[in-house]
């Protein structure tokens, strides 16, 4: 017999009219991705209530409730909280009558909640007192409450008070208490809290018992406690070890699935991973700790509307499996894909491949973290991740994707054969180890046994973990020495090579100067015929000096322009600026020879450009002195192309 059973397909709620049931609900996340009306809700509602009563004497086991998974799985979920408190319990597999009628708790009597604990003389958890301060210090409780005191939807109007509250509290410890003495190889981790809170408000009702002037707050004990007693054994197991990384093997399926799904998704998670990046790209060991609060709350940590955290809770439920978390995790980071890579400045349409490894790394995890993700989540945006996680568990079961064997199955199949994912919590009915086993009374030192062998595997892997950590250093340490030896070969090369091209240009830069030597050598040196007459030879040696001093003169300068030229970018600058205003003297003078007549004014010009020229050569010689002086100074070394012998010969053949 399922939640809604075969005669609900073929005689429909009168309230449906003609509309096939089937398709309707499939329609709910297809559709345009609103929020059901107050009609439809109605009609939902009306149909669940009416399976539950046709039901309500059967016990039904984990693999009756199939049929009925679709309504878990449509917009909103079970509609309200009055239904989940039935529903719920049948999709833990626990028995029918802990979802009856609540009992009543006044605000005088919450110690009562423990009091079966104390009679049974069990020592206190070790973890307790970190408990009563993470409920204090908490606001997500708080939080939760208030959202409570405003869903119309569920028809709740009842305004706290402080004291209401405060109680709610003490009970929510008491719960968390219970549990942890019950399962003493329990370890308790912070967010666990936020689980309990959620199972406690859903326990809840608003008045007492239809007393709309009452003040007391009705808890249905019986029913919290084994709702959180069967969540914790089969589902949170995992995270309840000693070792924590069995929790970072959960999160490590983010990116798998990822991998398979979403390539640039996973590649800038990857490039962005502290695994990735301290290993230069030689290793990734799949590490996303970013959504480990979701994870390991249900996203009752992250999430602060509590509508929204009771329509996920309602998704996850349906498959029975803690691995639907991950799910949900991978479709809300592929929903915001767009958003993230917008933020990062990834988003330019001309770019073929995205790189990632440019990307700020720290905003990275900023953006895939919860606290960004689900920032301003609307009822909308629930309700297509939803759909796309739907269709992710159809299209892409861990069990079968192309990594499966690097990933799911060496983690889990090969390390964790006892992890909750293969067995009371797992996403396929092939379960070895049923519920009742470990929640049976007489089965609490199994599950002892259970946990340590847990822990022993999990250490087991933590070991293989190491060793390929350690051959990775060792990849490291010989690419390093590889590169090193390397670089030192290339250093070894590029000085030989820097020595050969300092000797070759010092050998060039003798010939040259030797050469420079030789030609003015050859130059002034040249045989001058005897003359008879003293008086004519002196004047021609007179002469001859005066031609040597200007043709070196010149010689020399021109070598000076070449020099300045090529080593001095505002050398041509400098001499055009410097050269300018004795060019527009000469300018003025032929306009004026073109206009003027007069023989007169042509002196008058002749006289004002004399005067100009001069004027104008005292401030070229000085400005030219400053352009040569400037290179010259700042490493310009004129002696390497032979001017030092140049002057040493001119003027040792001219003493």
């Amino acid at each position: 017999m399922s939640l809604v059973d075969s005669n609900s397909a073929t005689h429909p709620h009168p309230d449906w009219v003609s509309m096939d049931i089937e398709k309707l609900g499939q329609s709910f996340y297809t559709s345009d991705g609103q929020p059901l009306n107050e009609h439809i809700r109605g009609l939902k509602e009306k149909a669940l209530d009416d399976a539950l009563k046709r039901r309500e004497l059967l016990k039904p086991s984990l693999e009756e409730t199939q049929e009925g998974q679709p309504y878990l799985r449509t917009t909103d979920g079970l509609v309200n909280s009055r239904l989940r408190a039935q529903i719920w319990p049948i999709l833990l597999g626990i028995e029918r009558e802990f979802a009856s009628k609540p009992s009543k708790l006044s605000s005088a009597s919450a110690s009562l909640f423990l009091d079966d604990l104390n009679s049974t003389d069990l020592p206190p958890h070790k973890d307790e007192d970190q408990v009563k301060l993470d409920i204090q210090r908490s606001f997500t409780v708080l939080t939760h409450i208030q959202s409570l005191s405003h869903l119309q939807t569920d028809s709740y109007t009842t305004i706290f008070s402080r004291s209401d509250i405060d109680e709610l509290k003490k009970k929510l410890q008491h719960l968390i208490i219970k549990i942890l003495r019950k399962y003493p190889a329990l370890n308790y981790y912070q967010g666990y809290h936020d689980v309990a809170s959620i199972i406690l408000l859903v326990c809840h009702t608003p008045h007492g018992l239809g007393d709309l002037n009452s003040s007391e707050i009705a808890i249905n004990e019986a029913l919290a406690f084994k709702m959180l007693d069967k969540l914790t054994v089969c589902h949170l197991r995992d995270f309840m070890i000693t070792d924590i990384n069995l929790s970072i093997n959960h999160l490590r399926l983010i990116p798998t699935l990822l991998e398979a799904i979403d390539h640039d998704l996973f590649k800038l998670i990857k490039h962005s991973s502290n695994s990735y990046v301290l290993t230069d790209g030689l290793g990734y060991d799949y590490s996303f700790y970013q959504g480990l609060s979701s994870i390991l709350t249900f996203f009752s940590h992250d999430i602060s509307n509590l509508q929204h955290i009771l329509i996920i809770w309602d998704f996850i439920l349906s498959y029975n499996s803690v691995l639907v978390s991950e799910y949900i995790y991978a479709s809300t980071l592929i929903f915001f894909k767009d958003d993230i890579l917008r933020k990062l400045g990834l988003t330019d349409p001309s770019l073929e491949d995205l790189d990632f490894d440019s990307v700020d790394k720290d905003l990275v995890h900023t953006l895939v973290s919860p606290a960004s993700l689900f920032d301003g989540l609307t009822d909308q945006d629930l309700i297509k991740i939803l759909n796309k996680a739907n269709v992710l568990i159809d299209n892409f079961p861990i069990h079968q994707l192309e990594n499966t064997p690097s990933t799911f199955d060496l983690w889990f199949n090969s390390f964790n054969k006892h992890s909750v994912l293969l067995n009371t919590s797992s996403l396929y009915p092939d379960r070895s180890l049923k519920n009742d086993i470990l929640l049976a009374n007489n089965e609490i030192n199994s599950l002892h046994d259970l946990m340590q062998t847990q822990d022993e595997e999990m250490a087991q892997q933590t070991i293989y973990d190491l060793q390929i950590q350690r051959k990775i250093a060792e990849q490291q340490e010989e690419l390093e020495s590889s590169m090193h030896t390397t670089n030192t070969e290339f250093d070894d090369l590029l000085n030989s090579s820097s020595l050969s091209l300092m000797s070759s240009y010092s050998s060039l830069n003798t010939k040259i100067a030797n050469t420079s030597s030789l030609l003015f050598k050859r130059i002034f040196q040249s045989p001058s015929p005897e003359l008879p007459n003293n008086k004519k030879s002196s004047d021609i040696q007179y002469f001859n000096n005066i031609y040597k001093i200007s043709f070196t003169v010149g010689f020399v300068g021109f070598l000076l322009h070449f020099l300045l030229s090529r080593s001095h970018s505002g050398y041509s600058q400098g001499v055009s600026r410097i050269f300018s205003p004795s060019i527009d003297i000469l300018k003025r003078f032929a306009d004026s020879l073109v206009t003027n007549d007069s023989v007169r004014s042509w002196t008058r010009e002749l006289s004002g450009l004399g005067q100009g020229l001069a004027s104008e050569a005292g401030l070229v010689f000085k400005e030219a002195g400053r352009l040569v002086a400037e290179p010259v100074n700042n490493g310009l070394y004129v002696g390497q192309i032979g001017l030092g012998n140049l002057r040493s010969s001119i003027f040792s053949m001219m003493g």
